[in-house]
């Protein structure tokens, strides 16, 4: 992680070795100390997990990672948090993803880290489970 002009000054040193088919991407650090994984449903929003990194020498918040996932009601939740869940679901095609979201620290900006075709179901605590079973009964007019 570049954390410094330091840091970034030694790239080239880094990737002087590398094949020139090699692509980089650079992206600027959100301050942030958590991000949510929003399960969406078409025009709903199943579960809110929130992954609160434990570990401050690391950026991500994943849960192999460590991170402490914590269930937020839906309803206590961001509308526009929902909103921007099942616009970014929707606009990569899926009726069914986990969209992960980071609210920069700072100055409460939102921003879509990936729309996850698979999510990460955590069968375990029932949030997912019941929001699936709801979602796939209604598709199925049952």
């Amino acid at each position: 992680m570049i954390k410094n002009e330091e840091d970034f000054n030694k790239i080239p040193r880094l990737i002087n070795g590398f094949e020139n088919n090699i692509n980089f991407i650079f992206q600027e650090f959100i301050p942030n100390d958590f991000d949510y994984r929003i399960l969406t449903l078409k025009d709903s929003v199943g579960s809110v997990e929130k992954r609160i990194r434990q570990n401050k020498d690391e950026h991500r918040n994943n849960h192999f990672l460590g991170a402490k996932g914590e269930y937020v009601k839906v309803e206590n939740t961001d509308n526009n948090l929902k909103e921007i869940s099942i616009k970014a679901a929707k606009a990569m095609k899926r009726d069914i993803a986990g969209v992960d979201i980071i609210v920069n620290k700072e100055n409460g900006e939102i921003y879509v880290i990936e729309v996850n075709p698979f999510p990460g179901i955590t069968w375990d605590t029932g949030y997912e489970e019941d929001a699936l079973t709801s979602y796939f009964l209604k598709q199925s007019n049952l």
